[in-house]
């Protein structure tokens, strides 16, 4: 995941106590400074080389508090008991904090997780299933249970099965053709039985697997079909030019992450998304939904297929 989201999860989206303002009035929302909640980020994946079961555990802080990498750095909560249950299996998660490790390793780990090893400014610290003992499987349920400054928070997460694309392929720009770049197009037969979720990361090059701004999707336009779609590059356009918005470039090494999740994790991931590109004086409050009982966040499952391919020259 990339930076920019964990960013906002652990110090801002998630304590979205605000209205906007008035064309007359300024209205303050009575609820700017509330009490302070833990968030959870935390995932298990089953396919493709599924990363290990982890957890971020942070502070909520209000919306108009001042951020900066200290404070975003003492949000971190430590010492807690983080445990994950599945098929009679309780796994207890250590933490591990980046600067406990050395350089080589802390760039390894730190890309792993979603972050760009270069711009790191945090000691970012991940309770992680180090032993393997979490076993990510298609269709099963896992329990999360986490204490921690006298609070107790539960989840359940499901991983379902994994839908994969059939196909993708890339074409030339539509409207005016530009020579250097490509659109993505992908195919997918998507199961009539029940409703798909999905959520899509990609990487560019040696980038980090980015979900861009509009990751996921459900199936309510499309069920029980063949579909083709197109799949957006996440990286910004200069000047944030539509013309060229979501093309890659050509000769560009791409992987996509492609994964199914659950309702309650889509419904998180498409909240956030919401809330957080609906930004200006006149755009609609959105309460980001949270599966977590006793705090705010989301702890989801993965079910996950990679794809990579080089973008070809023209």
């Amino acid at each position: 995941m990339a930076l920019r989201n964990n960013f906002w999860i652990h110090s801002l989206a998630l304590f979205l106590f605000l209205a906007g303002t008035g064309c007359e009035e300024e209205y303050i929302p009575d609820t700017v400074e509330g009490p302070s909640k833990l968030v959870v980020e935390g995932y298990v994946e089953a396919g493709d080389q599924p990363m290990p079961a982890y957890v971020i555990l942070t502070r909520s802080r209000s919306f108009f508090q001042q951020l900066n990498p200290g404070d975003l750095e003492n949000s971190y909560v430590h010492d807690a008991l983080v445990q994950v249950s599945y098929d009679g299996i309780t796994a207890t998660l250590p933490e591990i904090c980046l600067n406990d490790l050395d350089t080589t390793l802390r760039k390894v780990v730190a890309r792993e997780f979603g972050f760009d090893p270069d711009s790191l400014e945090i000691n970012i610290c991940v309770y992680v299933d180090l032993n393997g003992q979490v076993v990510g499987q298609f269709g099963k349920q896992y329990a999360l249970h986490v204490e921690a400054e006298g609070k107790i928070l539960e989840a359940i997460t499901t991983i379902p099965e994994l839908v994969p694309l059939d196909s993708f392929r890339f074409e030339p720009t539509p409207g005016m053709p530009i020579d250097s770049l490509a659109q993505l197009i992908a195919t997918i037969s998507d199961p009539s039985d029940e409703t798909n979720y999905y959520r899509q990361f990609i990487r560019i090059n040696s980038g980090i697997y980015d979900p861009g701004f509009a990751s996921v999707s459900d199936d309510a336009l499309f069920n029980g079909k063949t579909l083709d779609f197109r799949i957006n590059s996440p990286q910004h356009t200069p000047d944030d030019n539509p013309e060229i918005f979501g093309l890659f470039h050509r000769g560009d090494t791409i992987s996509i992450k492609w994964t199914n999740i659950d309702a309650d994790h889509f419904k998180f991931w498409n909240t956030f998304e919401s809330s957080r590109n609906s930004g200006g004086p006149f755009s609609s409050y959105v309460r980001v939904s949270s599966n977590i009982q006793g705090g705010l966040g989301v702890w989801g499952g993965y079910a996950v297929a990679y794809y990579d391919a080089i973008v070809p020259e023209k």
